[in-house]
Parts: C-alpha cells; structure tokens; sequence
C-alpha cells in the first residue's frame, strides 16, 4: 500500500515469460462434465459474461472488448449460468501492462491475457482444462506457439504453466524512473526456479 503513491516516480517489476509450443502438442480432450465450456470472440460475446469477467479481473476493464474487437479470443468455463473460469487470449499487437510494453507477435503465435478460475471453483482442476481448450484450438487454427506472463512470485499460476507443459524461458526485469524505461532479460534454460 505505502509503495503505491511511489510508483509513479519509481517501479519495478520482474516478470517471467512462458512459451507452449503447439507444434509439439498432442490434443487432450480433459474436461470436467459437471461444467460447459463455450469460445467467444466479439461476435457471440454478451455483456452478462463480460461483466462476470470483469467482476473475477477488473484490470480488464475496458481492455477486454478491444482484445475482442481485435480478433481476441475467450474460452469460459460455465456452471449454469455462472461464469467459473476463463481465458483470453490475443494475437498481432499485444500490450503487456505490468512490463508497460507492446509486443508485436507473428501470425502463428497468440498471448494469453489471463486465465482466472473463481474461488469458488478452485481446486477442481479447472485452470488445466481451460489451458487445454485452449491449446486444443489454437492448434486446430494453426497457431504454433502460445506464450504467457506472470510475476515471478505468482507461484500458483507458475505451477499451473509447468503442469500444462509451458517452458518458462525468460525473466524480464523492468525498471522506471520518472518516464525513463530500462529491461533486462535473463535467459532461463530450466524450469527450475
């Protein structure tokens, strides 16, 4: 709390960067019966989900219709009429907020936003399969490779990334003082953290 005020003169963040390489992949159909799992983009997406999203992720306000508008991809995992989990992916130009950079990514490759399974759902494996359906149709699409971020102290969603078979290969260090940006990468070779 007392570092946030700071921010905006100082901030530093270190962030690992995983890759799934769906070349690789072999299609799991894992699933949960007991729920339904749908894919939106902007043309089926509707404001009640939306807003259960953004409920589970308010950083999303706002962002998550303009990934949509822009060729973005959701895959939901239903209980009912309630939303238990998700996760959004994007493609060509992506912005990373917590590095404050825009990436540029090739024609065959996605990022994955987020992927948020309510608390109320934990620990019902859901998160692994929302991966899977994910890997499962971007795939079928002909993408080749997904990649994704985390905080390098999010230990559960690095432990959700190593599960599903994402390698963890790089630590970006960001660092700003005032307006003036500077990373540095360190390559990592094994998962082992």
């Amino acid at each position: 709390m007392i570092t946030y005020p700071f921010e905006k003169v100082y901030k530093r963040k270190d962030y690992l960067i995983y890759k799934k390489d769906l070349r690789k992949y072999t299609l799991n159909e894992k699933t949960n019966p007991a729920f339904e799992y749908k894919f939106y983009d902007s043309y089926n997406m509707n404001d009640k989900i939306i807003n259960q999203i953004l409920s589970m992720e308010e950083w999303l306000m706002g962002k998550m219709e303009y990934i949509l508008k822009h060729g973005g991809l959701c895959v939901v995992v239903h209980d009912g009429e309630n939303v238990a989990g998700f996760n959004l992916v994007s493609f060509n130009k992506v912005y990373m907020p917590l590095l404050e950079l825009t990436k540029r990514f090739r024609k065959d490759q996605a990022w994955s936003e987020q992927i948020t399974v309510s608390k109320d759902y934990r620990n019902q494996g859901l998160g692994s399969i929302l991966r899977y359906k994910m890997f499962n149709e971007l795939k079928k699409r002909g993408y080749k490779a997904l990649y994704g971020g985390t905080m390098w102290d999010n230990w559960s969603n690095i432990e959700l990334s190593k599960k599903v078979g994402f390698e963890i290969f790089v630590k970006v260090s960001f660092k700003r003082l005032f307006n003036k940006k500077k990373y540095s990468y360190q390559r990592i070779y094994s998962n082992r953290l």
